[in-house]
């Protein structure tokens, strides 16, 4: 809600402002700047908080920290915001593709590779070796037994929900 309300402030305000100083009800404009460099210099402003706030879903709460946010630049978080927004299986292995977390930070992003692996379990092959295949044809060798692993422990959970006989032959 206060995300909302920023920007409607950001939206309206600066126009009311403008049309404050126009008319004369709160004031006059100084010497020099007039509508034209306001308007300039709002739209300017305007874009620079727009490219800047797209980070702002980056930010992650600190643990115990000072401060209450934190922001994590890291290809682990890329990977952990970028894989929900992923609408198919290529999509996910291209997130991973173009992230490129290390070995260390694929079990950071345990959890959002199990639940990709989730939503896609329809689009993975049936045999292992070439669920490993796709993911290989994708992210390094180094990562991609750890990938596969995690995208067959989602798919398999779905699977068992489910009551899928069709995927009960991947273990």
């Amino acid at each position: 809600m206060l995300l909302g309300a920023c920007v409607l402030v950001a939206l309206a305000g600066p126009m009311l402002v403008a049309d404050g100083l126009s008319a004369g009800l709160i004031g006059r404009w100084p010497a020099g700047f007039g509508p034209d460099v306001y308007r300039v210099l709002w739209v300017a402003l305007a874009a620079v908080g727009l490219l800047s706030g797209m980070r702002a879903w980056r930010i992650r709460f600190r643990r115990g920290g000072v401060g209450a946010f934190k922001l994590d630049e890291s290809p682990a978080a890329r990977v952990d915001a970028q894989l929900p927004f992923a609408d198919s299986l290529d999509g996910a292995l291209d997130v991973l593709a173009r992230e490129s977390p290390s070995q260390r930070e694929i079990e950071r992003v345990a959890d959002a590779i199990r639940t990709a692996g989730d939503r896609f379990w329809h689009e993975l092959p049936q045999k292992d070796s070439e669920v490993y295949n796709v993911v290989r044809g994708h992210v390094p060798a180094v990562i991609a037994p750890d990938v596969t692993r995690l995208l067959l422990e989602g798919a398999q959970r779905k699977a068992r929900a489910r009551g899928g006989a069709d995927h009960a032959s991947r273990k």
